[in-house]
């Protein structure tokens, strides 16, 4: 059922999460649904926002069900931060699916000392979960 939706020339819209579509990887779990709006609740999901899953959601609209400010990122100590779009300094784009990490730039971290290199690690852990997800260029609409 889910290839023939996907070869039929309609919008399809989802909810809470494309069927097929893992929602904490973005990963397919064999067919999933390739859906021009997914509509889900509180927060999205981090299969929604990082690849391969943002090229089976189309445009993500978040319904507010009223999650408190703690959990929602409005609160200053906030469980999850989400930024919005409009908020111009926080947008980051995901890359696309077909680019190679080299189409991005490049990282040279310089840090430690013999004994003292937990911060290095840490610096080198963090770009490389950064480089599996995101880039700094704008690569499709959302």
């Amino acid at each position: 059922m889910i290839d023939h939706l996907n070869t039929l020339q309609r919008p399809i819209v989802a909810i809470d999460i494309p069927s097929g579509l893992d929602a904490d990887t973005g990963k397919p779990l064999g067919t999933a649904i390739r859906a021009s709006l997914t509509i889900t609740f509180g927060l999205p999901k981090i299969g929604h926002l990082i690849p391969p899953g943002f090229d089976y959601v189309g445009k993500v609209k978040v319904i507010d069900i009223g999650y408190p400010q703690e959990i929602d990122g409005g609160g200053k100590n906030s469980y999850l931060s989400f930024r919005k779009r409009r908020d111009p300094k926080m947008v980051v784009h995901p890359s696309a699916s077909n680019t190679h990490k080299g189409d991005y730039g490049h990282l040279l971290v310089i840090a430690g000392s013999v004994g003292k290199t937990g911060a290095a690690a840490m610096a080198c852990q963090a770009a490389l979960r950064m480089g599996q997800a995101w880039s700094p260029l704008p690569s499709r609409k959302a």
